[in-house]
């Protein structure tokens, strides 16, 4: 949190208002385009380990699908 507060006080007016703006250079600065794409490939390839319990996949799973920001991946029911 202090971190995220040192960077709103430094460039949180160049954003004129605009939320979109704004939330694009934090996520920018905290979330560079090589992470996001490292963290939806490891989504998207995630396989559960052998001898690893259903439990235990799915909070590693949901671990890396909080880990960053909103990564738009959709589901197919």
């Amino acid at each position: 949190m202090g971190k995220a507060r040192q960077w709103y006080s430094r460039y949180g007016g160049s954003a004129d208002g605009e939320w979109e703006k704004l939330q694009a250079k934090f996520c920018l600065t905290y979330f560079p385009i090589s992470h996001v794409a490292r963290l939806r490939r490891e989504i998207l390839t995630f396989k559960q380990e052998e001898k690893e319990s259903l439990g235990a996949a799915w909070a590693q799973f949901a671990d890396l699908a909080t880990s960053g920001p909103d990564l738009a991946i959709t589901v197919g029911v």
